[in-house]
């Protein structure tokens, strides 16, 4: 006994033997209905090109806000933390200078 599957693919392919044809109507049906088609596609093709340097714009203007957001509190802690690595540089060198003063 075949599989499933086979008897459905016998199935299909006796019916590709049957052919069908399209009357002059029909045929010039189709057609218009294509060159509708095409007209309304490149339409919105012409609208989503003109829309896009905005949209773009758009993107870019969020993603450099977002950044700037997110970075700018990063940096002022590098800033806080690099001003407070210099105070304590600067008094364990004037710890120095003065215990060579001392010594002196």
């Amino acid at each position: 006994m075949l599989p499933e599957y086979e008897l459905k693919l016998r199935r299909v392919r006796q019916k590709e033997h049957v052919t069908m044809s399209l009357s002059e109507e029909d045929k010039r049906w189709v057609l218009e209905q294509l060159a509708e088609n095409a007209q309304r596609l490149e339409g919105r093709l012409r609208a989503t090109r003109s829309d896009l340097p905005a949209a773009v714009e758009r993107v870019e203007t969020n993603l450099l806000t977002e950044f700037y957001t997110w970075a700018s509190p990063i940096d002022a802690r590098k800033r806080t933390h690099t001003a407070v690595l210099r105070a304590v540089e600067v008094e364990a060198l004037s710890d120095r200078v003065t215990k060579l003063e001392a010594t002196s």
